[in-house]
C-alpha cells in the first residue's frame, strides 16, 4: 500500500498517506450520517475515542455555517 501511495503522490503531487485515506473515509461516512459506534466498528477500533480523536476531522465550511446559524438564531 505504501508503494501505491508513493506512485499516487508522484503522479498527482498530493501528499497523502494510508492514514490520510482512512481519515477521509471516516470523516465522509460521519458527514453522511453514520453513527459513531458504526464508524468505530468499520474502522476496527476498540475504543470510540480513537475514532473521534484521531480520524474525524471538522470541515471548516460546516463550522462556519454552524456558527452563522447560531448567530442568526441569537440575532447577533
Amino acid at each position: 500500500m505504501d508503494e501505491t501511495m508513493r506512485k499516487f503522490k508522484g503522479k498527482t503531487d498530493i501528499d497523502a498517506t494510508c492514514h490520510t485515506l482512512r481519515r477521509f473515509y471516516c470523516t465522509n461516512l460521519a458527514d453522511a450520517g453514520t453513527e459513531l459506534d458504526t464508524l468505530r466498528r468499520m474502522m476496527r477500533h476498540s475504543h470510540i475515542d480513537t475514532t473521534v480523536n484521531h480520524y474525524l476531522k471538522a470541515d471548516p465550511r460546516k463550522m462556519k455555517s454552524a456558527t452563522t446559524a447560531v448567530d442568526d438564531a441569537l440575532d447577533l
